[in-house]
């Protein structure tokens, strides 16, 4: 158990060197660099292997956008519509 101890102690001496000074800060930083290039590089070699795949996506996404607006515009329309019946028709009649 004292070997681990003293092993401790000497590496605590040396983690205080101007070497490693902020060595946390600057592995940190380190690593969002590669993990950033890595992921950077992985989806160049997807859209370059599936090109027709982003436009796709795109384009559902486009689709999508449409059809949610059309969506809303027609209830917002019969919403108003309705609305506008309720002061015509007698009350219960719906």
């Amino acid at each position: 158990m004292s070997v681990y101890q003293n092993n401790i102690s000497k590496n605590k001496i040396d983690l205080k060197q101007v070497q490693y000074k902020d060595i946390d800060k600057r592995y940190f930083d380190q690593l969002i660099q590669l993990k950033v290039g890595h992921f950077a590089n992985c989806l160049d070699v997807f859209f370059v292997t599936h090109p027709n795949l982003l436009l796709t996506w795109t384009s559902c996404y486009r689709l999508l956008k449409w059809q949610t607006r059309t969506w809303t515009d027609t209830t917002m329309h019969l919403t108003s519509e309705l609305f506008q019946l309720s002061f015509i028709l007698p009350s219960g009649s719906f």
